[in-house]
């Protein structure tokens, strides 16, 4: 238990560190770090050779109201908030880090009891490691 626990936190460690290093060479390049109001941090970018791969490519739409809006090419939905992982746990960071998305949600069937999502509750996906 204590070398899983220890290997876990080694793991988390070397993926900070990672994320730091790439985040630092993003920033330094031509690579945009913003899309709008939305923050757009290394492994996402905007622009060939500005992100990790296909599945962080964002897209800075500019519509005609002059708004410009990230969309998230791969999947193209809407992104509204990008967090990357916090080692330090504070705020509304995680360890885990989180991306948001505008999308419409549908359902059927479902009953009145209050034990159901309210709206603007987050989704949880955890257990989802990547697209196929």
């Amino acid at each position: 238990m204590k070398c899983a626990l220890l290997l876990r936190s080694h793991l988390s460690l070397l993926l900070v560190l990672i994320l730091v290093s790439a985040d630092l060479t993003a920033s330094t390049s031509s690579c945009p770090s913003h899309c709008g109001n939305i923050s757009i941090p290394y492994p996402f970018g905007i622009g060939k050779g500005c992100y990790l791969n296909e599945w962080f490519a964002i897209q800075c739409n500019n519509f005609t109201s002059g708004e410009l809006v990230p969309y998230l090419l791969k999947i193209n939905k809407e992104v509204v908030k990008i967090l990357l992982p916090d080692p330090e746990y504070s705020g509304e960071r995680s360890i885990y880090g989180s991306l948001g998305i505008k999308t419409n949600i549908t359902s059927m069937g479902c009953s009145n009891n209050s034990d159901q999502l309210k709206f603007g509750d987050p989704l949880n996906f955890t257990g989802t490691t990547r697209p196929p």
